[in-house]
């Protein structure tokens, strides 16, 4: 499990050119990867990147006891977490459906809520959690391989659109490029 959604996806590009590159001359014999982090920072630039990776990790373990507390469980793994930071970003709704999440959905094993990729990863290769969501099974199964825009216009028409576009409008807690993504 990686957690930094840019190595998770500098990984699976690195892996289609593998896959291309097997595919059209055979698997190579050897495999040289260089990583370059943070080769070119200077000290002040690299402890900055050190203070932000220090203040994220307070932030998760914050996050990991509310869930403790909420839910009263004492293992927390990162599906869990990941799905509790959507949940409450949300405002604990679908934002495909606006109905309530509880907060068992979290950790619910039954597969009722999933985590959807808002553009779809098959089109866009985008794992990142500004291009993830926590929504009922039922609205990720309708949505199959679409954007919002195309699933919603072609299920509830531009009525329906106007009033998706209010509910994510309306949520603070969406910035930047996850509301661009919806």
């Amino acid at each position: 499990e990686i957690a930094n959604p840019i190595a998770r996806k500098s990984l699976a590009e690195g892996l289609k050119q593998l896959w291309a590159m097997r595919n059209r001359w055979g698997l190579p014999d050897a495999i040289h990867i260089e990583l370059a982090r943070d080769v070119g920072n200077s000290l002040e630039k690299r402890n900055e990147i050190k203070r932000g990776i220090e203040k994220n990790t307070a932030e998760r373990e914050r996050e990991r006891a509310e869930v403790r507390e909420l839910l009263g469980i004492e293992d927390v793994s990162g599906d869990t977490l990941l799905r509790y930071r959507l949940a409450k970003e949300q405002e604990w709704r679908c934002p495909y459906t606006d109905k309530l999440i509880s907060p068992g959905a979290v950790i619910a094993t039954d597969n009722s809520h999933q985590i959807d990729h808002i553009l779809p990863w098959s089109r866009f290769g985008d794992d990142s959690f500004a291009n993830k969501v926590l929504c009922l099974a039922e609205a990720n199964k309708q949505k199959k391989g679409q954007t919002p825009f195309e699933w919603i216009m072609d299920t509830h028409g531009e009525e329906g659109w106007r009033t998706f576009v209010a509910r994510i409008e309306g949520n603070i807690a969406f910035r930047g490029s996850k509301k661009c993504n919806y």
